[in-house]
């Protein structure tokens, strides 16, 4: 017969389980909304005519960072 311990065992077990699908689920949604060049060497350059700024462009996406490395950081796509 179980005891209030094998129970309260089984129920931690369980709700650490569901903890993890609920982990994996919200991964998985943040990575629909993530722009597949986030963290890639890809980023285009744009200078500002009569100026020494620059901005750097997502080519994936069209996000735009003032100056910077072509090196995009994380970003999610416009919208998301």
């Amino acid at each position: 017969m179980n005891t209030y311990e094998d129970n309260s065992d089984y129920f931690q077990k369980l709700y650490a389980e569901m903890q993890e699908e609920e982990d994996v689920k919200r991964r998985e949604e943040d990575m629909k909304r993530r722009c597949p060049s986030s963290g890639g060497k890809v980023g285009i350059m744009i200078e500002r005519p009569g100026s020494d700024d620059w901005y750097i462009k997502c080519p994936a996406c069209g996000m735009q960072w003032a100056g910077g490395s072509i090196v995009l950081s994380e970003h999610n796509k416009p919208g998301c």
